[in-house]
């Protein structure tokens, strides 16, 4: 059986050419044109002729030639114009069916992209689910996450939240401080391409394509604008297309996030960003790589993390990279595509086209408020916890005059809460190991089995320890990701988040 989907469908034309002529055949018997039983199959006759002779061209014929200089003759003319007519009613439904296949299969498509996005985010979460398990220091316990696609772990609006609620990012995956007005977004006055490219703008040689050579797109916030990038060979090369753009501010500006938008052409690998850095002189670059963590409980990488592809951004399809507030006036991004596609070109030959898109490139500064805080829903463990510790991958790692982020455990559904630091701080604030119903000295006692527990992370920044143009750095406080998983002996519990601008996992188990 043929895929309806994929099969080219039988036309309807020869089914509408055939619907015209006989309707006019019977329009000229309700208009009491003829009378007689004879006439009626000689116009009978007549259309099924033409029908046949039409089948593979117009409806449209003439009696005679009409020669030059020759008087008109209205009849001919009128039998000319209404077989005009009868091929445009045969062309207009063949048009009205035409649509209607186009439009399930519009809707077809759509529902099967939704079907695939909503299977490849269950395949993609079960995986890192399963990438923990290799971790040896989750031994023999309960684990729990959040990938912070949705809000499904999260207590929102809960009435043990003492401060302002943390907002949850869901295009970074991320939670972080509260949001304090819009943001702003400096100016870009200045588009450069620098001279490591080695591609030129635009898609110059495909056939049927718009240019899309301006480079001012990438700041007009028109959605249907974009700008691409090109190198097209007639073989395949191990040398990348690279895209070195650097963006002027027009004025030095302090920033925290950048986004990119990209063009997927539907390659085989995704745009690599190997450079994404500022600069306030246009000499000397900082990275901000170093400040976007890697969920290395995960086993994520730099190369997971700074692409363009489908999989970017928990799924968004978009570049979402927050990092620590700096002062700049030029950005640096170099982007690099190592797959072709192939397409043809203007002289109907086949050609290997490298190319990178970009819809729009976005900088913001995104200011926070002093404190927030976010509670998760009930852990249900189902078996007696005797020991919780937490370990965390954090910026800031410790507790400093600027930032702070505490961790705290309730073993009675939010009555009472207990601090906990993350192992491997530098400085010892809070225990670093919660015992619960042992003998440990300062072990908590509950009268009674511990089988369920809350976790709360409680962000702050102090705008006061900052002087001059450094007051924004402030702003920039930690985003938490809460990963969790069962095993199947839930003795332990395991909990992962990630930061704004950094990520940390934190374990909690019974000895």
């Amino acid at each position: 059986m043929t895929n309806r989907f994929t099969s080219p469908p039988p036309t309807e034309l020869i089914t509408a050419k055939l619907e015209v002529l006989l309707e006019s055949v019977n329009s000229i018997y309700q208009s009491g044109g003829v009378s007689l039983q004879d006439d009626i199959i000689s116009a009978y006759n007549e259309a099924i002729s033409l029908f046949y002779e039409s089948l593979d061209g117009s409806i449209v014929g003439v009696s005679y030639p009409i020669m030059k200089g020759m008087p008109a003759d209205p009849v001919d003319y009128n039998v000319f114009t209404l077989a005009i007519r009868k091929d445009l009613e045969a062309i207009f439904l063949e048009t009205g069916a035409a649509d209607r296949l186009i439009s399930s299969n519009f809707n077809t498509i759509v529902a099967l992209r939704e079907q695939v996005l909503s299977v490849t985010r269950r395949i993609a979460s079960k995986v890192g689910d399963y990438l923990l398990y290799v971790d040896p220091s989750l031994g023999d316990g309960y684990f729990f996450g959040d990938s912070f696609n949705s809000a499904a772990y999260l207590d929102l609006d809960s009435s043990l939240e003492d401060k302002e609620e943390c907002l949850l990012n869901q295009e970074e995956g991320v939670i972080v401080l509260p949001l304090d007005g819009d943001p702003a977004r400096p100016k870009i006055i200045k588009y450069t391409i620098n001279t490591n490219s080695n591609g030129i703008a635009g898609n110059n040689q495909q056939t049927e394509a718009l240019p899309h050579n301006k480079i001012e797109a990438l700041g007009d916030g028109q959605p249907d604008t974009w700008f691409e990038y090109e190198r097209v060979t007639q073989t395949s090369s191990s040398v990348p297309l690279v895209l070195d753009l650097t963006l002027t501010l027009g004025e030095a500006a302090i920033i925290n996030h950048i986004h990119l938008s990209p063009v997927q052409f539907g390659t085989a690998t995704p745009v690599k960003i190997i450079k994404l850095e500022t600069s306030l002189d246009g000499t000397e670059y900082q990275s901000i790589k170093e400040e976007v963590p890697l969920a290395d409980f995960l086993s994520e990488t730099e190369e997971d993390v700074f692409i363009l592809s489908g999989k970017t951004s928990k799924y968004s399809g978009e570049g979402f990279f927050s990092f620590l507030p700096r002062r700049c006036k030029y950005v640096h991004i170099v982007l690099e595509q190592h797959t072709p596609y192939e397409i043809e070109s203007t002289s109907g030959s086949s050609l290997l086209r490298y190319a990178i898109g970009l819809k729009d490139i976005n900088i913001f500064s995104r200011k926070f408020k002093t404190e927030g805080t976010i509670v998760s829903k009930p852990i249900e463990i189902g078996k007696d916890v005797s020991k919780i510790s937490i370990w965390a991958s954090e910026n800031p790692i410790d507790v400093s005059s600027l930032a702070d982020i505490k961790h705290e455990i309730s073993c009675d559904d939010g009555a009472s809460w207990v601090a906990v630091q993350p192992q491997g701080r530098n400085q010892v604030v809070y225990p670093e190991v919660v015992n619960i119903n042992n003998s440990q000295v300062g072990a908590i006692q509950t009268g009674g089995e511990v089988t369920s527990l809350r976790h709360k992370i409680t962000m702050a920044r102090y705008p006061d320890a900052f002087t001059g143009q450094a007051v924004l750095e402030s702003d920039r406080k930690a985003t938490i990701e809460l990963v969790s998983m069962p095993t199947q002996s839930p003795s332990t519990i395991k909990f992962s988040y990630i930061g704004y601008g950094s990520r940390f996992t934190s374990s909690l188990w019974k000895l």
